[in-house]
């Protein structure tokens, strides 16, 4: 166990919008205020962060999300940039899909579907003949759009108390902010 909380070098995390864990143990922490993911190794030791504000290759906008694929990329959703950027595990910049996103939502809503491991978030459907406007869509490994399917509703309208998460992140003054994390899938 670790922590992070301003009293060590660096900035305090400021706007948390999602983390993920490596296979080995590394720790992706994508704060939005600074456009940035910091990531540090499995003792809580600072490694090399990723990214920063801008519109070139490998730099975000409005950064609201990642997952880790199979093949241990991780693939960060950037909507005001309209594209997905891909970093390899060292956390090195590799390649960019232009991809146009669902917009600028709090949290990027993706998820993986384990069967073919395509990359799955939700959109606005704009295709002739289309009615409510959200789908999912199934993006490969390579970035291309493979399939679509319909979002389903939930009849009721009323969300399962154990359909959100939150974290809690204490900023210099000491006043703790909540952060609401949604289930994918």
């Amino acid at each position: 166990v670790w922590r992070i909380d301003g009293t060590e070098s660096g900035e305090p995390f400021f706007d948390l919008r999602d983390y993920l864990v490596a296979a080995d143990g590394v720790l992706w922490v994508l704060d939005f205020k600074d456009q940035q993911i910091r990531r540090f190794d499995a003792n809580g030791k600072a490694l090399s962060a990723v990214g920063r504000k801008g519109s070139g290759p490998g730099e975000f906008g409005n950064a609201n999300g990642m997952l880790r694929r199979r093949d241990g990329r991780v693939w960060v959703n950037d909507p005001r940039n309209g594209r997905l950027s891909v970093f390899a595990a060292d956390g090195r910049f590799v390649q960019q899909h232009l991809i146009v996103s669902r917009g600028y939502g709090y949290r990027w809503n993706a998820w993986l579907d384990r069967t073919s491991g395509d990359l799955v978030d939700p959109f606005i459907n704009q295709s002739p003949g289309r009615t409510s406007g959200m789908d999912w869509r199934r993006v490969n490994n390579a970035g291309a759009m493979r399939d679509t399917f319909p979002m389903p509703s939930c009849s009721s309208g009323i969300i399962p108390p154990d359909a959100r998460f939150k974290a809690e992140t204490k900023d210099k003054g000491g006043t703790y902010g909540s952060y609401p994390f949604a289930v994918g899938g």
